[in-house]
C-alpha cells in the first residue's frame, strides 16, 4: 500500500463523513478519531449551535456510536468541548465507551474569548476514551510545567 492509504484525513461533518461511501470504501477501522462538535453556545456559526439538551444528546450519541463501531480496539477517540456541555458529554461517553475506558480529560489553553457572559474562559476540555483500555498500548503526553512558555492548540 502507498502512504496515502495509511494516512487519510477526512474533514467535514463527522457523521456524514463516517457514513459516506468513500469513507466506508477506504477505511476498515480507524486508528484515532478527533471530534470537535458544536459547543452549544447559542451562537450562529457554520452549524446549528442552539440545540436543547435532548437534541444535543441525540446529536452526539449518533456520532459517538458510529465512532465506537469504526474505531480499532486498541486506539482512542478525542473529543473537544467547553464548559457548556462538558458534564453532559462526559456522562454520554461513560455510557457509550464504558466509564472504565476513560483515559483522561485534558485541559487545553485557548485564546481568551469575549463571548462569555460573566467570565472569559481560557481553557477547553478534550475527553479521551479508548475503545478497549485493556488493548491500548501505553502512550504519554508530555507534561508542560509553564504553559505560557509553549504554544498550545
Amino acid at each position: 500500500m502507498n502512504s496515502l492509504e495509511w494516512n487519510l484525513i477526512f474533514i467535514g461533518d463527522n457523521l456524514s463523513v463516517m457514513k459516506s461511501d468513500i469513507f466506508q470504501q477506504k477505511v476498515a477501522h480507524v486508528d484515532m478519531i478527533y471530534i470537535d462538535p458544536p459547543y452549544n453556545t447559542g451562537s450562529k456559526f457554520s452549524y446549528n449551535d442552539k440545540k436543547n439538551s435532548d437534541e444535543r444528546i441525540h446529536f452526539m450519541e449518533k456520532r459517538l456510536l458510529v465512532a465506537k463501531e469504526i474505531l480499532k480496539k486498541s486506539w482512542v477517540i478525542f473529543i473537544s468541548i467547553d464548559d457548556n456541555e462538558y458534564a453532559t458529554l462526559k456522562i454520554l461517553c461513560d455510557q457509550i465507551f464504558d466509564k472504565r475506558n476513560s483515559i483522561w480529560t485534558f485541559i487545553t489553553f485557548q485564546s481568551q474569548r469575549s463571548n462569555a457572559k460573566f467570565i472569559n474562559t481560557v481553557h477547553e476540555y478534550v475527553l479521551c476514551y479508548a475503545k478497549d483500555k485493556e488493548c491500548l498500548q501505553e502512550f504519554k503526553i508530555k507534561r508542560i510545567q509553564i504553559p505560557e512558555d509553549y504554544k498550545m492548540i
